[in-house]
């Protein structure tokens, strides 16, 4: 039953995310034509206009899913969706399986339509051939690798998808829970309050786990990349600068992110409220 769920969510949203690929896509390619040009003004914009075709690629098909996900479960089409004879939480199970697909495909699709961007605007934006360019990242990643391996090659993925993995859990679960009996009489009104009191009480988890956690990814003293202690409360007292990344937040995204998924399969077997 869940793979028939699943098929079911990737033949109803992949017009809508298709077409949104392709406004990406469409964005990028005018983009990197005008950045060919060189024209003093125009291939500057051209850069910015291919910047916004590749990254907002993966943020506009999570907010679409996001909409999708409320006005299907919980408005006029919801009660088709509520009366499938499965439980709630399975099928919401599907609908997040196939949003951190979407995730993880949205990614390399943007890191490989920037790529294309760049390779378009290198010889005139910053005079270099595509291959000058490519050896130049090869180098720089290298680089990278051999200063911290796991974090190049395992750390940072997993950092982006938890990242990119959150904003979507926490659409759907203020979409789940600001339907409920108690906020349904708000309509669309209820998910935009519940994601505004969640996204407030995230930050604030970041925050703490930031702080407590007393060091941070930067240069040590032997000049190598790795861990750096640092109180990292009193230089936010003290307003000083630390020459480092703080990493605090990935352990609380790891706790907040099944916390979320947990209370809104919760809100599907057991507090459904329908417009």
């Amino acid at each position: 039953m869940t793979a028939t769920l699943l098929k079911h969510e990737v033949l109803r949203t992949r017009g809508f995310l298709l077409t949104i690929a392709g406004a990406a896509l469409g964005l990028a390619a005018v983009g990197s034509a005008l950045a060919v040009t060189g024209w003093p003004v125009l291939a500057p914009f051209g850069l910015v206009l291919g910047a916004i075709g590749a990254f907002g690629l993966l943020p506009a098909m999570q907010l679409a899913l996001a909409v999708d996900y409320w006005r299907s479960g919980y408005g006029r089409i919801g009660y088709f969706t509520q009366t499938l004879p499965v439980r709630g939480s399975r099928i919401f199970g599907a609908r997040i399986v196939w949003a951190a697909v979407v995730v993880l495909l949205g990614l390399i699709a943007t890191l490989a339509i920037w790529f294309l961007v760049m390779l378009a605007a290198a010889v005139t934006l910053f005079g270099l051939t595509p291959g000058t360019l490519l050896q130049q990242i090869g180098e720089v990643l290298g680089a990278a690798y051999a200063a911290a391996p796991w974090l190049v090659a395992v750390g940072a993925p997993l950092t982006l998808l938890l990242l990119y993995g959150y904003n979507t859990v926490t659409y759907y679960a203020a979409a789940s829970i600001g339907s409920e009996r108690w906020l349904q009489r708000l309509g669309w009104g209820g998910p935009v309050l519940t994601w505004f009191v969640l996204s407030t009480a995230v930050q604030l988890v970041l925050l703490l786990g930031i702080l407590a956690i007393p060091f941070g990814l930067g240069v040590t003293d032997a000049g190598e990349f790795g861990f750096v202690p640092a109180d990292l409360l009193a230089a936010m007292i003290a307003d000083t600068e630390l020459q480092l990344m703080p990493i605090g937040f990935v352990p609380a995204l790891v706790v907040v992110i099944p916390l979320l998924l947990w209370r809104t399969a919760h809100s599907w077997n057991h507090r459904v409220a329908l417009a």
